[in-house]
């Protein structure tokens, strides 16, 4: 079994020190103008977040933005950047362009009081397993944005209990599942940012920095070795 060498791993622990730090730094209630221009890669899906009562339809996936003001001067949300939502149960529209304040994203989504220091740590550590700059298929993207979703409106982790379920019982809750089921609190965190606003749908989004970089690099290494091993 290939294993990580002793500077993979210095990386990946430079990372998890780093986002407290980062993060502070860029937790200010800065503003960020931007227009939402599409979903994609992504695809339709079942949701329900009433255990079940009741379904509904959206689109989930990669949300596509332009920045077009603001005075929000971090790094990860110039000219198109890509975020997911955190708030499923507000709207935001094609075409139309929004003010947000910045956030740590323990204290998103608002209304509210946020989702507290847990999950939004095990948001962290999702995004720093499976997060990828640009997902290659529909599928991988939305089962992302299911993951979100299942973090931040459930207690638990489980796609078909709790609050939070889709219905689905193909592929995308398969990959889903089986990444929600790795979240042990051991994996490499990366930097998250929230995008707030009383009246639209909040969006988290990452912080680029040096160990950022490594861990991505070093997640599309590993990951498309692994996906590869599956596809032989």
């Amino acid at each position: 079994m290939r294993t990580k060498s002793q500077s993979t791993r210095g990386l990946q622990a430079a990372a998890v020190l780093g986002t407290t730090l980062a993060i502070s730094s860029f937790a200010s209630a800065d503003v960020i103008t931007a227009r939402f221009d599409e979903i994609t890669p992504g695809r339709s899906i079942e949701y329900s977040l009433d255990s079940g009562g009741s379904f509904h339809g959206t689109r989930a996936g990669s949300f596509l933005w332009t920045r077009l003001g603001g005075d929000y001067a971090g790094p990860g949300a110039d000219g198109a950047f890509t975020t997911y939502c955190i708030e499923i149960n507000q709207h935001i529209s094609y075409g139309s362009t929004y003010d947000y304040e910045t956030r740590a994203a323990d204290l998103s989504p608002i209304p509210g009081s946020g989702m507290g220091a847990a999950r939004a740590d095990r948001l962290a550590e999702f995004f720093g397993r499976y997060y990828s700059p640009q997902f290659t298929t529909n599928n991988d993207a939305a089962a992302f944005q299911v993951a979100v979703w299942e973090i931040t409106h459930d207690d638990g982790l489980n796609l078909t209990d709790g609050v939070f379920q889709i219905d689905d019982e193909g592929s995308l809750s398969l990959m889903t599942q089986s990444w929600l089921d790795s979240l042990d609190g051991t994996g490499p965190r990366l930097d998250l940012l929230a995008m707030t606003s009383s009246t639209a749908q909040d969006q988290l989004f990452v912080i680029p920095n040096a160990s950022t970089a490594a861990l991505l690099f070093m997640g599309g290494v590993f990951g498309c070795s692994g996906r590869r091993r599956r596809s032989a």
